[in-house]
């Protein structure tokens, strides 16, 4: 999910956004919301007009279901603002898009989440695309090493996979 609103000063232009979600789009193949308050609905018009791959835009009615539909994401983008911060708290992975330096007081922390920042405050598309990128990247599993974890006997040697406790516990 994509936020796009911000205080004046913290805001990243629409075309940025645009642009991102046209690349995220080819990159995840999937679903993107765009979430606005009222403040915003001129900014969402615009980006209406410029953004060219299918998007759900939604206003939530309020914050209770802003943090309803925050809670469904597998990842939240979005300027330094209220939601971003509610994502974080509901335990969204999260790409916060700071403009201002106040990153370091004000960001998200954690391995769930990734800032980005430029101390020319031009942070480009590719600059957001390379956090989500970042961000899946290392929550990807090495599953191979997984099953062979789990396949290990209590001797460590290893035990067929009909046998170790990771399939009796799927399965039982």
């Amino acid at each position: 999910g994509v936020h796009l609103g911000a205080r004046r000063n913290k805001v990243w232009p629409v075309e940025n956004f645009a642009e991102m979600v046209d690349r995220l789009h080819e990159l995840l193949e999937s679903e993107i919301f765009i979430f606005y308050g009222r403040a915003e609905r001129p900014r969402v018009e615009l980006f209406r007009r410029s953004v060219h791959v299918p998007v759900r835009i939604v206003e939530p009615e309020s914050v209770r279901k802003l943090a309803a539909m925050l809670e469904c994401l597998d990842m939240y983008i979005g300027c330094d603002t209220g939601p971003m911060h509610l994502a974080v708290a509901l335990g969204v992975p999260t790409v916060a898009i700071f403009i201002e330096d106040d990153f370091r007081r004000y960001g998200p922390q954690g391995p769930k989440h990734r800032i980005i920042f430029r101390k020319d405050k031009n942070v480009q598309p590719e600059d957001v695309l390379a956090g989500v990128k970042n961000l899946i990247e290392s929550s990807i599993i090495d599953c191979e090493s997984a099953v062979r974890s789990a396949n290990k006997g209590r001797d460590g040697r290893n035990v067929p996979c009909e046998q170790s406790e990771a399939v009796k516990m799927r399965s039982g």
